[in-house]
């Protein structure tokens, strides 16, 4: 059996060819990893240089303990931070790990005359080490990843607050430039019930959003979720919401330029929401503006509205009539075409909620007022 120090002597040789080995290493990680190709490759290189030399020390040592402690550790728990922080994920980190401690045990078997049992307890302990090297970058990954977590969380958190004053600041360009918006671009927003919202189903929304195509935002705001944005169907953003919440109710506002477009929008979302709070329904301020705006009078309109408010509501297929009949052109046929109904079964209820509330759907008076009582009810 070879004695401790052949163990030493056969580090040491591979010490001596240190550069070469850990170019080729890295070489085989940004060619399986392509996405460590954000590392600069000098600073790659004499990274994994460094891991080589700290575990071969070790191997030539013979730690009793292996567990994440000491300086080494802290330095793999430093590599781990700045890794998480250069964007590449926990399982690509660990991947090179192991990638690389392949290399290196490649070299040490080459460089070894013919193999031993000292070799083999020698391989036992390389992996040990390496198991212990990657918990101590988990450690640091995940520390970095939390406080990186914690500052975007408190960027947005401004950014909204910022937002809702109406007046966008250089503060409120800088911030939205760090969270991946552009200040100058076009901007939607989307509001839901803030009461219907747990804090983690709203962590679990902006995880979601983060995974999109686009950057947006969520945050609570008083009575109301609201997510901002931008180069993203609202369809995309309907749908993560509702993968988290399918019964939620959204309210979505118009695209408009800027930071002070944002917004305008989120006041449009909050009350085209307002006409669907309660129901698993959306409602786009672009289509609905008009009853949106005076839901906020409702009050003051009841008196011309309420008879066809009432009727709406025990009545809803004749108010369905009526809107569909002033989405399809004031075409009966197309109405019904609509709603799956016979054209006359159309004119039928259109007659009828004429007749009930007393308004003629041929007048401007009449249609608003048919259009908006509903909407209010």
């Amino acid at each position: 059996m070879e004695s401790d120090s052949s163990i030493a002597g056969l580090c040491d040789a591979v010490i001596a060819d240190l550069d070469a080995l850990s170019a080729e290493a890295v070489d085989r990680i940004r060619e399986r990893l392509p996405t460590y190709l954000v590392v600069p490759p000098d600073e790659h290189r004499e990274s994994t240089r460094q891991q080589f030399l700290v575990t071969l020390r070790l191997l030539a040592d013979r730690p009793a303990d292996t567990h994440p402690a000491g300086p080494e550790f802290e330095r793999a728990r430093q590599l781990g931070r700045q890794r998480a922080l250069q964007g590449l994920t926990l399982a690509n980190v660990i991947e090179s790990f192991h990638i690389g401690s392949r290399e290196l045990w490649r070299a040490l078997v080459e460089h070894a005359p013919e193999p031993t049992t000292e070799l083999l307890h020698a391989g036992g302990l390389l992996w040990d080490l390496v198991h212990a090297g990657t918990t101590a970058v988990a450690m640091g990954h995940d520390d970095a990843t939390r406080t990186a977590q914690a500052v975007r969380a408190n960027r947005r958190a401004l950014l909204f607050e910022l937002l809702e004053q109406g007046h966008p600041t250089e503060e409120a360009r800088t911030l939205a430039a760090a969270l991946g918006l552009d200040p100058d671009g076009m901007f939607r927003a989307a509001c839901t019930p803030s009461e219907a919202w747990s804090d983690v189903q709203l962590q679990g929304l902006q995880h979601a959003l983060d995974d999109g195509p686009a950057p947006a935002l969520c945050s609570r705001r008083g009575t109301t979720v609201v997510t901002v944005f931008q180069t993203v169907a609202s369809s995309v953003v309907v749908d993560a919401i509702r993968h988290v919440r399918p019964d939620m109710s959204v309210g979505l506002g118009l695209a408009r330029r800027g930071l002070e477009g944002a917004t305008t929008s989120i006041g449009d979302a909050r009350r085209a929401l307002a006409l669907v709070r309660g129901r698993a329904q959306t409602a786009d301020f672009d289509e609905c503006w008009l009853p949106a705006i005076l839901f906020e009078h409702r009050e003051e309109l009841a008196p011309m509205l309420a008879k066809g408010a009432e009727i709406a509501a025990r009545h809803p297929h004749l108010a369905e009539a009526v809107s569909a009949f002033a989405q399809s052109g004031f075409s009966a046929s197309a109405a019904a075409r609509r709603l799956h109904l016979h054209p006359n079964s159309l004119a039928y209820r259109l007659e009828r909620w004429q007749q009930l509330t007393g308004w003629d759907l041929r007048t401007v008076d009449g249609l608003v007022r048919s259009m908006v009582a509903p909407a209010l009810s």
